[in-house]
């Protein structure tokens, strides 16, 4: 009788079978995860801009002339050094600038 068949091969066909089903339905419910699928390309795109934004400031950084490059330097110290200053002296021009516009743009109106 050649149509039959052994247990053990009926256990390994159901085996698969059942490798086979997992595979499916896994497949499927990856598919139906449009949020997550969604969340992994924001993810993914916000990876490559953060390299690709990166890599401009490296190219930017290595385009700049020196001299420019010193000079951004020192005001990076100057700051660093003097926050509180740089923040008083920066409050005091936005409050004479914003007085100029309330006041009709200051000495070239009157």
């Amino acid at each position: 009788m050649s149509g039959e068949r052994s247990p053990e091969s009926i256990q390994e066909d159901i085996a698969q079978t059942r490798e086979q089903l997992g595979d499916t339905v896994a497949a499927l419910g990856y598919k139906s995860d449009v949020k997550g699928r969604a969340e992994e390309r924001i993810a993914d795109t916000r990876e490559r801009l953060g390299d690709a934004a990166g890599d401009a400031a490296a190219k930017a950084q290595q385009a700049m002339p020196a001299s420019a490059r010193d000079g951004a330097d020192r005001v990076r110290e100057f700051v660093q050094r003097r926050p509180v200053a740089v923040a008083a002296v920066a409050a005091f021009v936005a409050g004479v600038l914003i007085g100029r516009r309330r006041h009709g743009g200051g000495l070239a109106a009157r």
